[in-house]
């Protein structure tokens, strides 16, 4: 899992969420970031426009990474730990610091 490759993944996950296709959304989410999925979707912004990859750091074999999610109720960053799950990076952990 390089850094480009996982802008990239994050960077599409971004964009579904905002487009509201869930079901691509969550095609990112390795099962064990299922519960904590639907607690940040709740501290969205309404009328969601825009998602921005503002970092990745790389944090031993996972990375942090964290998108700006905007819309018409402000901006909210969202913090996601990805790690490679069955050969694929996925997103184990999620929350809104």
């Amino acid at each position: 899992m390089n850094e480009q490759n996982l802008r990239e993944r994050a960077d599409a996950h971004g964009r579904a969420t905002v487009a509201g296709d869930l079901k691509t959304a969550s095609s990112y989410l390795d099962k064990s970031a299922y519960a904590a999925a639907g607690e940040v979707m709740k501290k969205m912004p309404e009328g969601l426009s825009d998602a921005e990859v503002t970092g990745a750091e790389q944090q031993g074999d996972r990375w942090l990474v964290t998108i700006r999610y905007s819309g018409s109720g402000g901006s909210t960053e969202v913090e996601s730990t990805w790690a490679e799950t069955e050969g694929e990076a996925k997103i184990v952990g999620l929350r809104v610091p």
